[in-house]
């Protein structure tokens, strides 16, 4: 269908499981936009105290352990200005952690 879209998605953070990791791939459609909260069930651009998820050719969205309280809800909008489809996966890296102000090396394998 023509027309913009938004869909919303939410994922349950396990304490002391590490990073949470958000990954959205466009599988057709228009490019998918993605934004985060752990307070706004409906993240947008206009909401308030909304994280926008980072841009690779693919979004990325990341809460670090430490900005997480304990059992947080990590809320995901996915915003396409025309008709789009995509992937989503959520996942804790507890195996690893996510550096800001340093590379970071993110293998993503086939869906």
């Amino acid at each position: 269908s023509e027309g913009a879209q938004a869909q919303f998605f939410s994922y349950q953070a396990d304490e002391g499981q590490g990073d949470v990791m958000i990954v959205i791939r466009r599988t057709s459609g228009a490019e998918p936009t993605a934004y985060a909260s752990i307070d706004d069930p409906r993240p947008g651009p206009r909401g308030k105290d909304i994280e926008r998820c980072d841009s690779f050719g693919w979004e990325v969205c990341t809460f670090t352990e430490e900005s997480l309280r304990s059992r947080d809800t990590v809320f995901v909008g996915i915003h396409c200005i025309d008709s789009c489809s995509f992937t989503i996966e959520a996942r804790q890296t507890a195996d690893s952690k996510i550096a800001y102000g340093r590379p970071t090396l993110l293998l993503v394998g086939p869906s």
